[in-house]
C-alpha cells in the first residue's frame, strides 16, 4: 500500500473508534479527498467507511458527496478535453456508478453543477447540463442490463447539450447532437464499462 494509502487508512481506523455517525464517514472523506490529492480512491479508504458504524443516511450523503468530489476532479484535470464544442469529459466514466448505488444521482448532479462553474457557457451550461447529467443519471440507475447503463448520458448529454451549444454556438443542431454524443459514448462506454466490470467484484463492499 502506498504511503497515500496507509494515510487514509489510518485516519479511517481513527473514525472507527469514536463510534459516531458523524465522525466516522467525514474523517474517510477527509481520507480520501485530501490524503490522496483528490486522485483515485484507496479502495481501503471506502471500505473503511461501508464497515464503519454509521446510518444509512450519513453513509448516502458522504458517498454522494465522494462521487462529487471525484467528478469536478476529474473535470478540472482534463479541463481541455472537459468543456466545448468537441468535447470528452472524462469524469462521464462515472456515470456507470448510479448501476451500484443510488446516491452516486445526487453525487453525479452536484459533480457537474461545480465543474461547470469553469464552463466557458457560464450560468447556461450550469444549469442545463447539470439537469442533463441529473436526468440520465437517474435513467441509468433504471436500466435492465449493464450494457445500457452508459446509454442514458449518451443520448440525454448529446440531445440537451447539443440543443445548448446550438443555441449559444449557433452551430448546426444536428452536429451539435452528434458531437456531444460521440464524446460521451467515448467516454461512457471505453470508460464506463471497463470501470463496471472492475467495480463488480468490490461494489458490495464499497457501496454497502
Amino acid at each position: 500500500m502506498s504511503g497515500d494509502g496507509r494515510a487514509a487508512s489510518g485516519l479511517c481506523r481513527m473514525a472507527l473508534r469514536y463510534r459516531t455517525d458523524i465522525a466516522a464517514p467525514f474523517f474517510c472523506l477527509l481520507a480520501v479527498t485530501f490524503v490522496s490529492g483528490w486522485g483515485t480512491a484507496s479502495r481501503e479508504s471506502w471500505i473503511a467507511l461501508n464497515n464503519a458504524n454509521v446510518s444509512k443516511k450519513v453513509r448516502y450523503i458522504v458517498t454522494a458527496a465522494l462521487i462529487a468530489a471525484f467528478y469536478a476532479a476529474i473535470t478540472f484535470v482534463f479541463q481541455p478535453l472537459s468543456y466545448g464544442y468537441v468535447q470528452i469529459r472524462i469524469s462521464e466514466i462515472l456515470t456507470v456508478l448510479p448501476a451500484f448505488t443510488p446516491a452516486a444521482i445526487p453525487g453525479l448532479f452536484i459533480g457537474c453543477i461545480v465543474s461547470n462553474l469553469a464552463s466557458p457557457f457560464g450560468p447556461v451550461d450550469i444549469a442545463v447540463g447539470s439537469l442533463a447529467t441529473l436526468l440520465a443519471a437517474f435513467l441509468s440507475s433504471k436500466m435492465p442490463s449493464k450494457w445500457l447503463v452508459p446509454l442514458p448520458p449518451v443520448v440525454c448529454n448529446g440531445v440537451i447539450v447539443g440543443i445548448e451549444l446550438h443555441y449559444l454556438l449557433h452551430t448546426p443542431l444536428i452536429l451539435s447532437m452528434l458531437s456531444v454524443a460521440g464524446g460521451e459514448a467515448i467516454a461512457c462506454y471505453a470508460g464506463g464499462i471497463p470501470l463496471m466490470f472492475a467495480l463488480k467484484k468490490v461494489s458490495r463492499r464499497l457501496f454497502g
